[in-house]
């Protein structure tokens, strides 16, 4: 799948054949939903910048970072038989 980048930001590019147009969102935020589009890649491009500046001027000005970030989800790949025993195990795991 193709992606723009911006700022450390990722985002999708797709295209709707039904709207003749490109759109994505920002890939990998655990808290906002970031949206564009554009009628070319040139534009989609554009209007993913300026989503991006949006959210960083006014959206990330007004959140709490440290919040945010001690309550980010974080991916972390475990082989599968670690997996299956976390997943049958009866015990409620204690996040710190």
């Amino acid at each position: 799948m193709e992606q723009l980048n911006y700022k450390g930001y990722k985002g999708s590019v797709e295209y709707s054949e039904e709207d003749k147009c490109f759109f994505g969102k920002v890939l990998d935020l655990a808290h906002t939903l970031i949206l564009f589009e554009g009628d070319t890649k040139e534009d989609l491009k554009k209007d993913f910048e300026e989503a991006i500046e949006y959210h960083l001027a006014y959206e990330c000005s007004e959140m709490d970072h440290s919040i945010l970030a001690k309550n980010a989800p974080v991916n972390v790949r475990i082989p599968a038989y670690i997996h299956k025993q976390v997943a049958t195990t009866e015990k409620k795991l204690q996040y710190s």
